[in-house]
């Protein structure tokens, strides 16, 4: 379900509808109606909400120093708590301004899951299956860029030079992805000059009595959210 959409921000399809809301955090409302679900020949719908927040303030720490593309499981996060404005632009979201500093986390939080099925007879559940994948814009001329996933120790990390850069080798499996922002060779004040263009994330519908066509098996997927404007 939902395999291969790109779900760009506040942007629509004929079957995907996105809705964008604007503060201190960035909220998104999705109703996608491309699957039947239940098996009756009729699409149904999906709807769900994701949260983007900023925090600045933590302690964030990589073990990474070296070779471009590099990745690793030995990072560590305190996510701050000063509560700070998410920032989008043309390159993607950022803390307070368009540069994703050391410190500053952003926080993905899917919620409200809720299926409409034409089916009557039948239910469904939804659930987030965990965030996969995330795609990093450099926004200035700038090389060792780092990055954490989640909160704690012996977290997923990465390390890049490159102007895109897919960090991927982490899978959150819930319905939250924490990813921060680690200072350079233990520079604090180091700017990363990055920001977060899209996430990957996947979600589970299952159906109540199961529906016996087989063509509705495996109906979980990924989805992707992306905030660049294409």
């Amino acid at each position: 379900m939902l395999l291969g959409n790109t779900a760009t921000a506040n942007g629509s399809t004929a079957n995907l509808t996105i809705l964008e809301t604007t503060g201190n955090n960035y909220s998104y409302s999705f109703t996608y109606s491309n699957q039947d679900f239940d098996g009756d020949g009729i699409n149904d719908t999906l709807t769900f909400t994701t949260l983007v927040e900023g925090f600045r303030g933590g302690t964030i720490a990589s073990s990474l120093d070296g070779s471009n593309g590099s990745t690793g499981t030995m990072g560590s996060a305190t996510i701050g708590t000063t509560d700070r404005t998410v920032t989008s632009n043309g390159n993607g979201w950022a803390v307070q301004n368009p540069l994703f500093n050391p410190g500053e986390s952003l926080v993905f939080t899917i919620s409200s899951l809720s299926v409409t099925l034409t089916d009557t007879t039948k239910t469904a559940t939804a659930c987030a299956t965990g965030f996969t994948n995330a795609h990093f814009r450099e926004t200035g001329r700038s090389n060792g860029h780092l990055a954490v996933v989640g909160e704690g120790t012996g977290l997923d990390e990465a390390r890049w030079d490159s102007i895109d850069y897919q960090f991927s080798n982490f899978d959150t499996g819930n319905e939250t992805l924490v990813i921060s922002a680690a200072p350079q060779n233990g520079q604090g004040s180091n700017v990363q000059r990055i920001a977060l263009e899209d996430v990957d994330f996947g979600i589970d519908v299952k159906v109540i009595p199961e529906p016996s066509s087989a063509a509705l098996l495996g109906i979980s997927g990924l989805a992707l959210l992306s905030r660049r404007r294409r």
